[in-house]
């Protein structure tokens, strides 16, 4: 079935059906180019994109150490939109005209993984924006399957962080985190923020956030956490922030070498660590005391389709508060200096690309 647009919705092509797009041709080499409009196939809708954040992995890409993405590439995976043009019998309950955020990942959907409800782990699994074009587009191409449509309570600078949302859920859901248990994060980019935030709605009594960069605990306390500095930070001193309740559960979200260590130092004997961040390289692993201690490494890699649809719901109740995060807008036309304002620390947190 096919399902044009209303009168007011229609895809405004410029001559020859092109659009503007951010396209990765290299490394450092980002070009806002006119580039063919997507077509729609059967199963797939085309998205107006109205806003695109530029997460970590675009910045990994553009620095040309990303394994899987392959110039000539659009990036861009976390953004939201309006359906213009749809194929397909799978979703009645979406139309032409409804807003929407777009879970970003395709699966191969007949391994034992994803026939057992793990597609986001599938050894085929594939992202857009990294292994097909993305977000930082007027229209992009998308499954239907990944398509959510936004409460009206939902603006699209919201939708477009229900991604990187998703992925502190899902930390928190590997955590197993209870009501009344104390939890530390370790760093205070957007992703620690939305742990920290997310493991408060789930019931935390308290939560310690340890990050380096004044700009980014500053922020951290302006949303009403407990914040240490990584210099100097000991076991005592965070066990002062809790009033000396140890710490059942450490997310790490920092990524750093220094951050494995400083985990299992902080964690209690039988607590669980949960690396939300992404390592790209080995790091020292202190096996000694995870092994006295019966400590607990847990994995968590980006998110299920019930994690992604619960961070919506987080939105829409108000649970979390995305807007403190978004410190920079940039129009496609100027999405370069977006790049740039993350690489060189210019006090950024989220960074949005408005299409």
């Amino acid at each position: 079935m096919v399902r044009g647009c209303p009168p007011g919705m229609e895809r405004q092509k410029g001559e020859g059906g092109v659009m503007k797009a951010l396209v990765y041709h290299g490394k450092r080499d980002l070009r806002l180019e006119e580039v063919g409009e997507p077509q729609c196939e059967e199963g797939h809708a085309i998205v107006r994109v109205s806003f695109c954040g530029i997460c970590g992995s675009d910045l990994t890409i553009y620095e040309g150490k990303h394994v899987r993405a392959k110039p000539p590439l659009i990036l861009g995976h976390e953004f939201s939109g309006t359906i213009v043009e749809m194929r397909g019998k799978e979703r009645p309950d979406l139309k032409v005209g409804d807003r929407v955020t777009v879970e970003p990942t395709f699966s191969c959907g007949t391994c034992d993984l994803c026939r057992s409800g793990s597609p986001h782990i599938c050894l085929k699994k594939g992202l857009y924006g990294v292994d097909a074009h993305g977000g930082f587009a007027q229209f992009v191409k998308v499954s239907l399957r990944g398509l959510h449509r936004l409460d009206d309570a939902v603006s699209f600078e919201e939708g477009a962080m229900v991604e990187p949302l998703a992925v502190a859920l899902r930390g928190v859901a590997i955590s197993r985190l209870s009501v009344g248990e104390t939890a530390v994060v370790l760093g205070g980019g957007p992703i620690g923020l939305l742990t920290a935030q997310v493991a408060r709605a789930a019931g935390a009594a308290e939560v310690v956030l340890i990050e380096p960069i004044p700009f980014r605990r500053k922020m951290a306390e302006e949303m009403g956490f407990s914040v240490l500095d990584t210099e100097g930070v000991t076991r005592e001193r965070v066990l002062e922030r809790t009033g000396g309740k140890e710490i059942d559960v450490v997310f790490d979200a920092a990524g750093a070498p220094s951050a494995a260590l400083l985990g299992t130092n902080l964690v209690r004997r039988t607590g669980r660590i949960v690396i939300v961040a992404v390592y790209k390289d080995l790091v020292p692993y202190d096996l000694i005391t995870l092994g006295y201690g019966e400590i607990q490494v847990l994995g968590s890699c980006i998110y299920t389709f019930k994690d992604f649809a619960k961070a919506h719901f987080l939105v829409e109740k108000r649970r979390v508060d995305l807007h403190p995060l978004i410190t920079h807008r940039f129009p496609l036309s100027q999405a370069l200096e977006g790049f740039k304002t993350l690489l060189e620390g210019r006090n950024a947190q989220k960074v949005l690309i408005q299409i």
